[in-house]
């Protein structure tokens, strides 16, 4: 019940199966087979290390995974671990050279020869073979001495008198045994049932039987209770909340509580010249079979049936369930007994908030220091880490320096080395500034230069972030309430959340909305938060209003790290140094700074309701202007026009905007249609919020890598590490990001590797390296989580309903405007640079006016047979793929490739790949769409932003939208009416899209309680006023 595949059959097979020292030894053979197989190509070991791979590949994921199963593999093993052996003098000798360098790097004046070495790689061999030698012996003492059983049942005839009544388990054996001269039957069974679920019903039956009234039933009417073996209560004590009475059972027939006392214990153990093996933590068959453990209790005076029902009754079996073996890891999502009372003795709500504290005053200046204090700290690494990008990473540097501290703090509670407290918690950061300080002297003269040469990065990297925090800051000021009525949101949800892990001892964390149970959520972005509530002693509801700015400080900081990167990656001799910084401005603008376009469509809705002037008798309008009235389009454009006179010169009422609207588009559906402003103004500090800067963040690691792996080994490979533990953080803090994070980061690892020049080989192998840290990084560092978190339900399935075009546009306008934009610049480009030789039937969709014409008479037809079925979404997203895919293939077969145009051009799929995509597959069991629109279009988003902030700068460019006077090509003179037709389109779309931040703010604003107070960061201010 709940073991680790592979790890726990792979332990039993070390420890026990063949013992440590052959164990380990066979294991470091394999691994060194594996290296010479691929590295060498060594076929020698070809064989052996198939059969290992096949039978542990097959067997090591099975619900059953005993040692006797992979015995097929011994052989094999014990073959590598001989030959292993048998090189390691001649290994060990070839390190005298590495291992002398590295002692003159630390002057150390000592010098070791080969000769030592290969002296001591044969002791360790010798070792190896005599420790294997010597374990295999001391388990003949299992078989020279009498069966723990057999030797229980001599026992029992001795001393017990015919007809004494004993205790059998079911489904372990029955004792006593029949033996030579001696009659088993003649002892009454009192069967007890241990494996069934417990319940008040099944501690009724143990102590008085099945049959009420029968006085040879239970343990009331058994004299002796025999345990055969360990099988039961070892194997219950690892679902403690299905069986926390029959746990309970054993622990007061051990201490003698329950009326019993150990009268007789029979076991034998593997023994050799006086030392003995304590075998008791293998695996169950290892030794309930040959030699198990029995113990055998009388009945005492002591006895008190009713006694022993109160004190089983006090393990509460009523509130037992029925669990899976697999459910064991996380205990049915409960407490043990042992950690609900460590979190109950964590302290009080006072003893770790103080609303008078240092910070209580100008809460956010404390914060905001603590961000900054971090983030400075870890600069010194990310300026190594990121080199390739032109801010050196200044902008990651705000997550990781937040995010890290949180991280290790995490780490260090979810393993056990500590407890949760404020020492931890600032012990932890003054070691990563510590670690900082030292790093800043050691690379100081690097750090100097790269303030002066990437100073206009740091710069606007820290407007950027400071920016998104104090603008969110305000929005909190001005609306800190924690619900409201009718627009509320989630947030009691997750203010109990945040308290709740604020108030946890270990991790996980309590559930606040499940009594005794653990939180079942991914929670690591609240963890976070919490970090410095903690260390601070702010209350709750302060710093629920103080972790919204941070996270988008965070958001904006990452993506600008993004887009500027990309722009740098693609920087021409006649672009100047510091155009990237526009790149990553209009990243971190589009991410956060616009909505979609609702906000227009509202505001072309507003001002034509003041051309109604009345409703007719007949229920008919009767507009102040009704020239085309029935004609659509003009009617709606004359009606605009009125209102707009209206309001200007007649000062007429426009209705109130709607503030909500824009995060329903998809209406009637269910689907939600957020974007990061709307989130950051509506305040619900969900998971899908605080995910945005490190969904970023891989994007950022992934332009970093491809950028890096040309030039530097060991920091592709810090790269690669570093991916890992961004994909566990994606996973903790927003498992719905995690799927397409893990795609990015594998996508990034294989392009870094493509691109690369070198050896086919060597790529191949580098990638396989890096993904197999990557991966081990995040199952390793996040182990904690997963063991103790469930998924009931997973999968895909088709998606039952679509996006209507005009739903799509409405969310994405801007960005589809953007994407067409840069697709056409590029296909210009390519056809007025291949025009003569290209063969490529994309480029010859799209080679003269006739053919756009065909293309867009194909588009449109396209759009009017699929609108019928609502696939029109679908299938114009798998156009615009095939027309990125192509791109993306021209530039990969240029011999000089623009690596930051061909990660934009891919960013651009990405985008168009998921937001189409949710009209193919989505989430099974979702509400309808509901979440799977709703988080996978955020993800769109944040892709589109930096993609499209890169796309724009790409035509900005002198001569991208419009010829040169030199060479005008067919337009002659009007050249210019394409570049300006395009920026007036985007320069519209831009002003729609930004229309939300102006009328939703101020519409957001009047919806609270009345009388509700403004100017403070107390988001439980509003209770008086709301209620």
């Amino acid at each position: 019940a709940g073991r680790t595949p592979f790890l726990w059959p792979l332990q039993n097979l070390v420890l026990w199966g063949l013992g440590p020292a052959l164990g380990f030894s066979a294991l470091a053979a394999t691994a060194c087979a594996t290296v010479m197989l691929f590295r060498r190509r060594e076929l020698a070991v070809l064989l052996p290390l198939a059969m290992v791979v096949a039978i542990v590949g097959f067997q090591g994921p099975r619900f059953v995974a005993y040692m006797r199963y992979f015995a097929p593999a011994y052989p094999f093993l014990c073959l590598s671990a001989a030959w292993g052996l048998r090189a390691l003098p001649g290994l060990a000798a070839d390190f005298s050279e590495p291992v002398n360098r590295a002692l003159d790097r630390v002057h150390l004046p000592v010098r070791i020869s080969s000769r030592s070495l290969a002296r001591t790689g044969t002791a360790l061999a010798v070792a190896a073979v005599l420790s294997t030698l010597w374990w295999s012996l001391s388990f003949q003492a299992i078989f020279t001495a009498e069966h723990p059983r057999l030797a229980a049942s001599r026992w029992i005839d001795e001393n017990l008198p015919p007809g004494t009544p004993i205790t059998s388990e079911i489904w372990d054996d029955s004792l006593p045994y029949p033996i030579p001269g001696f009659e088993s039957s003649i002892y009454p069974i009192v069967a007890t049932f241990p494996f069934d679920t417990d319940s008040p019903a099944k501690v009724q039956t143990l102590v008085y039987g099945r049959v009420e009234g029968d006085p040879t039933a239970g343990l009331n009417g058994a004299d002796y209770v025999v345990i055969a073996s360990d099988r039961a209560r070892a194997a219950v004590r690892r679902l403690e909340r299905e069986y926390p009475a029959t746990i309970r059972y054993y622990e007061l027939l051990d201490s003698g509580e329950l009326g019993f006392e150990l009268v007789a214990h029979f076991e034998s153990r593997p023994t050799l010249f006086g030392i003995e093996i304590d075998d008791s933590g293998s695996e169950e068959s290892f030794t309930v079979y040959d030699h198990p453990e029995v113990r055998i209790y009388r009945k005492t005076a002591a006895w008190d049936p009713e006694r022993a029902l109160a004190l089983l009754l006090q393990a509460h079996p009523e509130r037992a369930i029925n669990l899976l073996p697999r459910q064991g890891k996380t205990n049915g999502l409960s407490f043990t007994a042992e950690g609900a009372a460590v979190q109950q003795a964590g302290g009080t709500f006072s003893d770790l908030f103080d609303r008078d504290g240092f910070a209580s005053h100008l809460p956010w200046v404390w914060w905001l220091l603590w961000i900054q204090i971090l983030a400075a700290a870890v600069l010194p690494w990310t300026t190594w880490l990121f080199r390739a990008l032109p801010d050196r990473g200044y902008g990651a540097s705000k997550l990781i320096g937040f995010a890290g501290s949180g991280l290790l703090t995490w780490l260090l509670v979810a393993w056990g080395a500590s407890h949760f407290t404020n020492w931890l918690i600032w012990g932890v950061a003054f070691a990563i500034l510590g670690a900082g300080i030292t790093t800043a002297v050691l690379r100081r003269d690097g750090l100097v230069a790269d303030a002066r040469s990437q100073w206009l990065h740091w710069v606007a990297a820290e407007a950027v972030f400071l920016t998104a925090f104090f603008v969110v800051l305000m929005m909190r000021y001005q609306l800190p309430d924690l619900w409201h009525n009718y627009q509320g949101g989630e947030k009691p949800v997750e203010l109990a959340f945040l308290t709740a892990i604020a108030r946890s001892t270990e991790m996980p964390p309590y559930d606040p909305w499940f009594a005794g149970g653990t939180m079942n959520y991914y929670y690591l972005g609240w963890f976070f938060a919490v970090v410095p509530m903690r260390a601070l002693r702010l209350w709750p509801e302060v710093g629920f209003n103080l972790a919204l700015p941070t996270y988008a400080g965070l958001a904006a900081a990452t993506v600008y790290s993004a887009g500027a990167g990309l722009a740098a990656l693609s920087r021409r001799p006649h672009v100047s140094r510091s155009s990237a910084v526009s790149a990553g401005l209009v990243a971190a603008f589009l991410l956060l700074a616009i909505g979609n376009l609702d906000a227009a469509h509202q505001a072309i809705e507003r001002f034509q309701s003041l051309n109604l002037a009345t409703v007719a008798a007949d229920g008919q309008p009767v507009y102040h202007w009704s020239l085309f009235s029935d004609t659509p389009f003009l009617g709606g454009a004359v009606g605009l026009l009125s209102g707009a006179y209206r309001w200007v010169f007649q000062h007429g009422a426009l209705p109130p905007f709607d503030w909500w609207r824009p995060s329903r588009v998809h209406y009637p559906a269910f689907d939600i249609t957020e974007f990061p402003y709307f989130s950051f103004l509506f305040g619900d500090l969900h998971a899908h919020l605080m995910g945005l800067p490190f969904f970023g963040f891989t994007v950022v690691l992934g332009i970093t890598y491809i950028a890096s792996v040309p030039g530097s080994r060991a920091r592709s490979w810090a790269l690669a590490a570093t991916m890992g533990v961004a994909a566990g953080l994606v996973r903790t803090v927003h498992t719905w990001d995690f799927p397409t994070a893990v795609l990015l980061i594998g996508a990034a690892l294989a392009a870094g590797q493509t691109l690369r020049r070198g050896p086919w080989q060597q790529r191949w192998w580098d990638f396989v390296g890096h993904a197999a840290l990557a991966g081990a990084v995040t199952l390793l560092v996040f182990a904690p989580y997963t063991q103790h978190n469930e998924v009931f339900e997973t999968g895909l399935v088709r998606a039952r309903e679509t996006t209507r075009a005009n739903q799509y546009f409405a969310h994405f306008g801007l960005f589809v405007a953007i994407t067409l934009t840069f697709v056409v610049v590029r296909y210009r480009e390519e056809l007025n640079a291949h025009r003569a030789s290209s063969r490529n039937i994309a480029f010859a969709l799209v080679a003269g006016p006739w053919e756009v014409f065909a293309l867009a008479t194909f588009v449109a037809g396209l759009t009017a047979f699929t609108w019928r079925w609502g696939l029109t979404t679908v299938a114009l997203s798998l156009l615009a793929l095939l027309f990125l895919a192509n791109l993306l293939w021209v530039e990969y077969r240029r011999p000089q490739r623009d690596t930051g145009r061909i990660l934009a051009t891919a960013l651009f799929a990405v985008g168009v790949g998921i937001a189409g995509g949710v009209d193919v597959v989505q989430v099974k069991y979702d509400i309808a769409r509901m979440n799977t629109v709703f988080k996978f279009s955020l993800q769109a988003w944040q892709v589109y932003a930096i993609a499209s902030a890169y796309g724009l700068w790409y035509v900005a460019q002198p001569r991208r939208l419009m010829p040169s006077a030199s060479n005008p090509g067919r337009l002659g003179a009007l050249r210019w009416v394409p570049a300006f037709v395009t920026v007036t389109t985007l320069g519209i779309l831009l002003a729609g899209s930004m229309l939300y931040p102006w009328s939703g703010t101020r519409a957001r604003m009047e919806a609270r309680f009345p009388g509700s107070p403004s100017g403070t960061l107390d988001g439980l201010a509003y209770l008086p006023y709301g209620f």
